[in-house]
């Protein structure tokens, strides 16, 4: 009992080991029909918005008047079907680094403007990389 009440005493650092799980496995809605009309396989829900989303604003930009010109030659069947299919697809298996398709083309679009700008950041504060070419 006494060795016990010497070890609580001493200001000795307790560690823990802790476990945690990265990249856990995420569940998703999958749509197996739409109404009457049942699919072959299942079409995740991201997916089936991310399509609707697309067909949306290429809808809205059919009918906005000088910018139509560009989009009135395409097929009926190409503009509405296939093309946000594909923008659908891509944009739903695109993982990078761990991020959302949005989040990544964000942080990817602000590097294309730092590096045109030849800005970088060292603790918050803006640096010219010319600037620093000129001082070597």
């Amino acid at each position: 009992m006494a060795e016990n009440q010497n070890r609580d005493n001493t200001n000795e650092n307790i560690y823990f080991e802790s476990f945690y799980l990265s990249n856990f496995k995420k569940f998703t809605r999958k749509m197996y029909r739409l109404g009457e009309l049942a699919f072959p396989q299942p079409i995740k829900a991201k997916v089936f918005v991310i399509f609707i989303a697309t067909v949306a604003l290429l809808l809205l930009l059919r009918f906005i008047p000088f910018l139509n010109i560009f989009v009135t030659w395409i097929p009926f069947f190409v503009y509405y079907g296939l093309i946000p299919a594909l923008v659908a697809y891509l944009l739903a298996e695109f993982k990078e680094e761990d991020r959302a398709f949005y989040k990544y083309f964000k942080s990817y679009i602000k590097y294309q403007r730092r590096k045109k700008q030849n800005e970088a950041y060292l603790k918050g504060e803006i640096i010219k990389l010319n600037e620093m070419k000129k001082e070597e």
